[in-house]
């Protein structure tokens, strides 16, 4: 399957690498937005062709498919003209920047602080997502510290998970990361042995197969419609924040 990628800043180089360790897949065009990344990637790809618009490059027949690693504000416009062109796409999270360019509103609860940051960056933030029954979820963010640091606890009936990951850099190659599971009616919790380094730069190749896969087969990794969700609650966290209201979600 042939690839074309539109984006070569600091995640574009690494879905180059990933596409190109993937099986059945070639990269063979690269677009970027400026004179230094065009001369990088040309530097780093010397057997691809590069473009300074993306236009050019979705005009190629010989095409499959397209992995867009950009800024979010240009999501919506870039993804579409893929889809126009006839290419699989491969968008990188979140597919649009605006609750109108995915589809319905829904609703949260939310609170932090900053200082002088621009609009969807917040120093400390947290928010609460409830479900039915009583379930609910706490998710918090702080940009006022220092590195990288992630922990995921998630407590049902039948026992508890907690992960856990840090680095550097969202792209360090040496991250720290871990998983324990405390199951039910036991006393010990396990640690469960990760075969293979965690984290976004490592993922990525797995996800790059996996797209592969998924594009001659007809089958997408993320609907679109659970795509739309995770955009509809950030927005409608910060929009909780700013109100200082809880808000209710109508999926």
């Amino acid at each position: 399957m042939r690839f074309g990628l539109i984006g070569y800043g600091a995640w574009g180089r690494h879905h180059a690498e990933a596409i190109g360790k993937a099986d059945d897949a070639e990269l063979i065009a690269i677009a970027c937005k400026t004179e230094k990344t065009s001369e990088l990637a040309k530097q780093e790809h010397p057997g691809v062709s590069v473009y300074r618009d993306y236009r050019d490059l979705l005009k190629r027949s010989d095409i499959d498919a397209v992995d867009i690693v950009i800024p979010t504000y240009l999501h919506s416009e870039v993804g579409i003209a893929a889809l126009e062109a006839s290419k699989h796409v491969l968008l990188e999270k979140p597919i649009a920047g605006s609750i109108e360019e995915c589809g319905d509103p829904i609703s949260i609860f939310s609170f932090g602080n900053s200082k002088n940051r621009t609009r969807g960056l917040y120093d400390n933030f947290s928010t609460i997502v409830r479900f039915p029954n009583d379930a609910y979820a706490v998710i918090t963010q702080t940009l006022g510290g220092f590195e990288h640091h992630q922990v995921v606890e998630i407590v049902g009936m039948k026992g508890s998970i907690r992960g856990w990951w840090s680095g550097a850099m969202d792209r360090t190659l040496k991250p720290e990361f871990g998983l324990k599971i405390q199951r039910a009616g036991r006393d010990q919790c396990e640690e469960i042995s990760m075969p293979s380094p965690s984290g976004e730069v490592f993922e990525l190749e797995e996800e790059l197969r996996q797209t592969v896969e998924g594009f001659k087969t007809g089958r997408a990794l993320l609907p679109p419609e659970e795509a739309r969700k995770s955009v509809v609650i950030c927005l409608e966290a910060e929009r909780s924040l700013k109100e200082r209201r809880e808000i209710q979600l109508k999926w």
